[in-house]
């Protein structure tokens, strides 16, 4: 587990997707920030400030940027991002996968490393038993859970969310809360994209204007 991890004078651009949000195109510029673990932060930015981008950067899904990526003052590259932090609502990347892709989310949790049973897991983040040999794809809301109890399962640390909007708050604010609760308790960091403090309210620690 890492104390920290930071981006200093980072430049990137993308145009990052999420199930049920859509995408569009972000850009984050010459941004430094320090993030610690059991922390939860609200970047707060419009659509096309970076805010989403950061979320992006941080799972390893952009892979050309300007700046530097620290863990633990450790420089890091695309590939440890990747293997270290989750992305929400999305599996595990398919380079990890022995078996070849559409795992279910069942053999996802059982194939981590952690102290955690998958029967543990399902409870904690209350996910539904009779959706656990599904895909990802194949459920809808409820993947933001599954995939914050997948990457608990495989230990990682740092949890990134797509883009949460007011067009989303109702639907999904209790699903975040819970999720941002337990990386809470479990000392991860956790990063949620908006354009409005409003919208996470009693959910983020510290808000960051990007």
């Amino acid at each position: 587990m890492i104390r920290e991890l930071s981006v200093q004078n980072i430049s990137a651009r993308c145009t990052p997707s999420s199930f049920n949000i859509g995408s569009f195109r972000d850009e984050i510029k010459d941004f430094s920030y320090t993030f610690k673990s059991g922390c939860v932060y609200g970047i707060i930015g419009q659509p096309g400030q970076g805010a989403w981008a950061l979320s992006y950067l941080l799972t390893g899904q952009i892979k050309r940027y300007s700046g530097k990526i620290l863990a633990d003052e450790t420089i890091v590259n695309p590939q440890w991002l990747e293997s270290n932090s989750m992305y929400i609502g999305e599996e595990l990347p398919r380079n990890r996968w022995l078996r070849g892709s559409n795992r279910t989310i069942r053999q996802q949790l059982m194939d981590g490393s952690s102290s955690y049973t998958v029967g543990e897991i399902v409870e904690l983040l209350e996910l539904s038993p009779s959706r656990l040999d599904r895909t990802i794809k194949q459920i809808s809301n409820e993947r933001w859970n599954a995939s914050v109890g997948i990457g608990l399962a495989h230990q990682k640390v740092a949890y990134c969310f797509p883009w949460f909007n007011a067009d989303f708050k109702e639907i999904n604010r209790a699903r975040l809360s819970l999720c941002s609760n337990v990386l809470k308790t479990q000392k991860t960091i956790t990063i949620i994209p908006s354009d409005e403090t409003s919208n996470l309210e009693n959910i983020a620690d510290e808000f960051i204007y990007i």
